[in-house]
């Protein structure tokens, strides 16, 4: 991977943080991008995904993190199958399947010009429900034999935090 495209990775996994740590109140002691980007062994293992989610914070965004911003990405690539988003999708259900504590896998993506976008096992989204009425407007495309859904991130994270106590 080249010097821009880790830069551009780096950016974006910054964004997300910035947005999680925004949507929730909370610092980025609670919320922050890993050592490495996941990549750094001794904490990867500790501390799987692109995010480090503290035990406050992931008590409400119950998540092992993964964030992809690449320049051929758009919303319907999902739905195609292509090798990389399913590369993508093994590597945050393999990262969460490794969590220290009962997580979520949540897939977070971007391409040029689209909106942040996150992905997460439909089972997923109806358990996190809780009683609300209304569940944001999502896409369905299936991986490994399950659904998933994928909606813009920021109406997950409005979604996730109607109704919360502060």
């Amino acid at each position: 991977m080249g010097k821009l495209s880790k830069r551009k990775g780096a950016s974006f996994e910054l964004l997300v943080v910035g947005l999680v740590c925004d949507t929730y109140g909370v610092d980025k002691s609670e919320c922050f991008r890993t050592p490495g980007s996941g990549g750094h062994r001794d904490f990867s293992v500790k501390y799987p995904g692109d995010l480090y989610i503290g035990p406050d914070l992931h008590k409400q965004f119950p998540f092992v993190v993964e964030c992809k911003h690449h320049k051929t990405w758009h919303a319907g690539a999902m739905l195609l199958n292509r090798v990389s988003e399913q590369k993508w999708l093994d590597q945050v259900t393999g990262d969460c399947n490794t969590a220290p504590q009962p997580s979520t896998p949540l897939l977070v993506m971007r391409g040029p010009s689209t909106p942040v976008y996150a992905a997460m096992p439909v089972r997923a989204l109806h358990k996190l429900r809780k009683g609300k009425r209304r569940v944001p407007t999502y896409l369905v495309f299936t991986y490994d034999s399950k659904q998933w859904v994928m909606m813009e991130f920021q109406m997950l994270l409005s979604f996730l935090t109607t109704g919360r106590q502060t």
